[in-house]
C-alpha cells in the first residue's frame, strides 16, 4: 500500500483517509483517519472547498516495482553530475528510504 496525497475530484468511494481531513483554516477535523469515503463525504467535502485528500492505495506487486524503479531513477537523475561525499550519502538515504518504505508497506 501507499499513502498519496490525491486531488479530491480523483477520491472514488471506498477509498481510506490516512490522515485527518481539517476544515480550510485547519481548526476543525471534518474527517478522521481511517474512515472510508463515500458518495456523499466527498460531495461535502467539495462543498467545503476541500481540494485534496491524503488515502491509502492498494498497489499490485507488479506496480510497487514500477513505482519503486521511477523513484530510483528520479533519484539517479537528480544526483547525476553531483560529487562529495555528503550528496553520495543523502543518495543513499534516500535510495534506502524509499526501498525501505515499500517493503514494509505490503
Amino acid at each position: 500500500m501507499l499513502i498519496v496525497n490525491i486531488p479530491l475530484k480523483n477520491a472514488k468511494p471506498g477509498m481510506v483517509l490516512a490522515k485527518d481531513v481539517y476544515s480550510n483554516n485547519g481548526k476543525i477535523v471534518l474527517c478522521k483517519k481511517g474512515a472510508a469515503l463515500n458518495e456523499k463525504l466527498i460531495q461535502r467535502f467539495e462543498t467545503l472547498g476541500i481540494e485534496y485528500v491524503t488515502v491509502i492505495q492498494e498497489i499490485s506487486e507488479e506496480k510497487r516495482k514500477v513505482f519503486l524503479e521511477e523513484k530510483l531513477k528520479l533519484i539517479e537523475q537528480a544526483f547525476l553530475n553531483k560529487r562529495g561525499n555528503c550528496i553520495n550519502m543523502i543518495k543513499k538515504a534516500l535510495i534506502s528510504y524509499w526501498n525501505n518504505k515499500l517493503l514494509k508497506d505490503e
